[in-house]
Formats: structure tokens, C-alpha cells, sequence
């Protein structure tokens, strides 16, 4: 493979991005359950779902 070349993979992670940081919640497990099952229906994931709604809770404490 040539310099600068990487190989082929799965694109760097939000682990691996400095703008965010892990966090840890606790769920009621039938909850999490059955969002999971949602966002794995719509091809999204948790922590973008839950990014999304605190986005928007904060917008509406303003």
C-alpha cells in the first residue's frame, strides 16, 4: 500500500472525535429495549437520538 493510503474500513468513530465525550445512563431495560428496536428499524443509534432530544430540550428551556 502507498504512503498516505489507508485501508479500507469503517470510518473513525465519535470515540476517536475530541468534540465528544462518553457519558453513561441508567434505563429502565424494557425502555431501552424497545428504542433500540426503533432506531435499529430507521438505521439510527442511540447516541444520536439522544443528542437530538437534548439539542432540542435545551432549545426550548431559552
Amino acid at each position: 500500500m502507498a504512503a498516505g493510503q489507508q485501508k479500507p474500513g469503517r470510518k473513525p468513530g465519535k470515540h476517536s472525535d475530541a468534540t465528544y465525550t462518553q457519558t453513561s445512563i441508567y434505563l429502565p431495560i424494557d425502555l431501552r429495549n424497545r428504542v433500540r428496536a426503533k432506531l435499529y428499524e430507521r438505521g439510527m443509534e442511540m447516541s444520536g437520538l439522544v443528542e437530538d432530544a437534548l439539542r432540542e430540550w435545551l432549545a426550548r428551556q431559552q
